[in-house]
């Protein structure tokens, strides 16, 4: 049953059970006077035999009268008050329309960006639907995988920049594994000054959100400031995608060479949706240039 039957049913109840209480007051009262005072009501009420009956028949037809009629309007209001809430349901629903429109002509240009600069990648969008929480490296889940075909090792980039590798891939879902992972090792170079180095996760700078670029030779192979980006060295990975920028320079003596911090210019903590690379220009072709 309806909530606005419900609403008319106990209304109706209601007012009948106060219709009939009156009544039997009435009735009742005319009883205890005509017990009261017997033959001086009885006279007069010989005066006017049916006055009593037909004023309270009136009353009668008129509080159904009245019954009738607010049943009628509760009806009219209950009716008004759902169409209001389809409208507000339907408003609602194009609001939402509106928004994931919008969303996805944003998603559409940063893709056609995307495109624009890298012609001969292929990519394969996917939402984020689960993190891993006791990763430390921040590894977490994507809505594709070997029915996209998605494999283990693909490189995984936002509009924002390198996010990491698939680690494994299931029929129609794939986990990530962050650029975080000191597992993780991507030939790197700096976009202002074209030297090299490798780029990947550190234990030591994993609350901070860094990344290490190693094998520096010199110290002015790259500032503070520069924007590092893949270099595409080994076939792995493709080349000239944003990695971050580099915050300090330094020198490793265990390691013998110079050394970048650098910041992911990719939120990967935040980041709600990828690109998965599923095949790039050299793929798996090592190039020493």
């Amino acid at each position: 049953m309806k909530i606005h039957d419900i609403i008319i049913k106990n209304y109706v109840i209601n007012k009948f059970i106060i219709l009939v209480l009156s009544i039997t007051m009435i009735i009742s009262g005319f009883f205890i006077f005509f017990q009261t005072y017997q033959m001086n009501a009885l006279i007069n009420f010989s005066e006017k035999p049916f006055a009593f009956f037909v004023n309270l028949i009136s009353n009668i037809d008129d509080s159904l009268k009245d019954l009738i009629n607010e049943i009628k309007t509760s009806r009219n209001s209950v009716k008004e008050i759902e169409e209001l809430k389809n409208e507000l349901n339907r408003l609602r629903d194009v609001v939402v329309n509106y928004h994931n429109i919008k969303e996805e002509n944003v998603r559409l240009l940063k893709f056609h960006e995307i495109k624009k600069n890298h012609p001969q990648t292929k990519l394969v969008y996917a939402n984020v639907t689960g993190r891993l929480p006791l990763n430390k490296y921040r590894n977490f889940v994507i809505d594709i995988g070997a029915n996209n075909g998605i494999s283990v090792g693909d490189p995984v980039i936002s509009e924002e920049g390198f996010i990491g590798v698939i680690l494994r891939s299931g029929n129609s879902f794939s986990i990530v594994r962050t650029i975080f992972s000191h597992k993780i090792n991507i030939g790197a170079k700096s976009l202002e000054t074209g030297n090299l180095g490798v780029i990947s996760g550190n234990q030591n700078l994993l609350d901070k959100s860094l990344l290490k670029l190693s094998y520096l030779r010199l110290k002015e192979s790259v500032q503070i400031g520069n924007t590092i980006i893949t270099s595409g060295l080994g076939g792995k990975y493709p080349k000239d995608f944003k990695i971050g920028e580099v915050e300090f320079v330094g020198y490793d003596n265990k390691e013998t060479s110079y050394y970048a911090i650098v910041k992911p210019f990719a939120n990967i903590r935040e980041t709600q949706n990828v690109y998965v690379i599923t095949d790039f220009i050299n793929k798996n072709i090592i190039n020493l240039d």
